[in-house]
């Protein structure tokens, strides 16, 4: 995650500081060694931006925050895209392994922060299990499926990376000299937070327009990401509009709080959600106390004229944003 303000030494200069640079993007994007032709190329189809790939000793630096180890380059993922608008979307590059039969227990670890950072990360972990989601986090001293550590990022507040071969990507970077001396608790759990979603699978909410969140966009070099080769998934009931609240924007104000808004929460639960008991047929579930229809969300059409009736993909979603799995039907006539 990208911010821009950093340690002031006055409150003077730190209210006339954040006025000018509030929206800035603070990255590092040299790199010591050049990123060959084809690492860029392999990044760039895993629908990444390439302006500003960093070489580090583990991998490489997209984004600001995301670290691609070598042997995730070139890979491809068949976990799904969720996208939420035109201009917003989320993506998966892979999953932590969990489902409602094998839940899953993530392990977190800190050291090296001072007991701000401890506190947000608690706060961060109740975000995620408040949920009620087929993974949950628990922080724990020695250690655990992710440290979360000190360390000097070049401008950047936060680093982590994506899952691989089915656990959470194992480490958390935060940089207390880019963050500040006295963060705001709110805004470091919400720092915490985006970077424990890179760790199980998520990108940034502002994938197509990244002016939409906090960055400062050159229109030359708008710094947005590609699509990829990855399919989309249309997530039922949200609106094509951006969503400027989301967890997962690429940047950040220094006292920007997010928890999850509803996107956000129909998103997690899309990927990490524990089915509520089922009422009857397999549209209806148990919400609340109540027995509620789901409403139908409609993946694709495709219209068989021989036979004059349409092939449906889709899959039912409730009122607090469960979703189930893909269904597939067959009805007579055209295709709604």
């Amino acid at each position: 995650m990208l911010h821009s303000s950093k340690p002031l030494i006055s409150s003077l200069i730190v209210v006339l500081l954040m006025f000018s640079i509030a929206c800035k993007k603070s990255i590092d994007t040299s790199t010591d060694e050049k990123v060959s032709s084809e690492v860029l190329q392999k990044i760039y189809d895993m629908g990444f931006n390439i302006s500003g790939v960093k070489k580090v000793a583990e991998g490489y630096v997209v984004e600001g925050d995301i670290l691609l180890k070598p042997e995730q380059l070139g890979v491809s993922s068949k976990s799904p895209w969720i996208r939420m608008g035109e201009t917003e979307q989320y993506r998966t590059n892979n999953l932590v392994y969990s489902s409602p039969t094998s839940p899953r227990n993530i392990t977190v670890s800190i050291t090296g922060l001072s007991s701000d950072y401890t506190t947000s990360l608690d706060n961060a972990i109740a975000r995620y299990n408040a949920l009620g989601l087929s993974l949950t986090f628990q922080r724990v001293s020695g250690s655990a499926d992710i440290a979360v550590v000190n360390e000097s990022l070049g401008g950047a507040l936060g680093r982590s990376g994506f899952p691989s071969g089915g656990n959470p990507y194992n480490t958390l970077r935060l940089d207390p000299a880019a963050i500040g001396s006295f963060p705001d608790i709110n805004n470091l759990t919400t720092i915490i937070a985006h970077e424990l979603g890179h760790c199980i699978g998520f990108r940034h909410t502002d994938y197509m327009n990244r002016s939409y969140s906090h960055c400062l966009v050159d229109a030359s070099n708008p710094n947005d990401e590609g699509a990829g080769s990855d399919g989309a998934v249309l997530i039922f009931a949200t609106p094509a509009t951006p969503d400027p609240d989301s967890w997962m924007l690429a940047c950040t104000g220094p006292f920007d709080n997010r928890p999850f808004t509803f996107r956000d929460i129909v998103a997690l639960r899309y990927l990490y959600g524990i089915p509520s008991p089922s009422c009857g047929d397999e549209s209806q579930r148990v919400i609340n106390g109540v027995c509620q229809e789901a409403g139908r969300s409609i993946v694709s059409t495709e219209y068989d004229d021989l036979h004059n009736r349409c092939n449906i993909v889709y899959y039912y979603m409730w009122s607090n944003g469960e979703v189930s799995s893909q269904h597939n039907t067959r009805e007579p006539g055209q295709c709604p």
